[in-house]
């Protein structure tokens, strides 16, 4: 009988396991190799000795578990920042898809003029710069709400309190 780290140590070892699992962790691919074994305490072993293993690894942060709500909600946090597609929260290209976050909605924290430009922080600590010189009619409330929206080819639009939007790029 191979030991429980032998078991993914010899997964990972092998390239092939790995590509068969479709780029998925060493450790979950070892846990799904456990539903081919027939015996049932054979395969009740090798499940509670690959689940230890998956489990010791998140606690050491080796491996991080996040479920759909969570990558939504990473992605909102990082709407508008120009990040490499590294793909850890799905592959970046459904940018039309379901789970595409295409506008967030929030509210402003400050805003402050900077070089003839407007700085909008809003509540999660985003900067927002705008770039045009488009005129915002009166000067920005703190507490009033912002959306921002993927404009064309790769701009974004903020509109404060309903008002028309202006462009804007993400500074944080």
């Amino acid at each position: 009988m191979i030991p429980a780290l032998g078991l993914v140590a010899l997964l990972a070892a092998s390239p092939v396991s790995a590509e068969a699992n479709d780029k998925r962790s060493v450790l979950l691919a070892a846990a799904a190799e456990c539903t081919s074994i027939t015996d049932t305490s054979a395969r009740l072993a090798c499940y509670d000795r690959t689940v230890a293993a998956l489990v010791a690894a998140e606690r050491k942060h080796d491996v991080v578990v996040i479920d759909r709500a969570q990558v939504r909600q990473t992605r909102k946090t990082l709407f508008g920042l120009n990040l490499p597609n590294l793909g850890l929260f799905g592959d970046g290209g459904d940018k039309d898809g379901p789970e595409a976050v295409n506008q967030i909605e929030s509210t402003l924290q400050r805003a402050d003029v900077e070089g003839g430009a407007w700085i909008f922080t809003l509540k999660d600590g985003a900067r927002w710069r705008q770039t045009d010189d488009n005129v915002i009619g009166g000067k920005p409330r703190v507490g009033s709400p912002v959306v921002i929206r993927r404009g064309a080819l790769g701009s974004f639009k903020l509109s404060l309190a309903g008002q028309p939007a202006v462009k804007v790029r993400r500074e944080n």
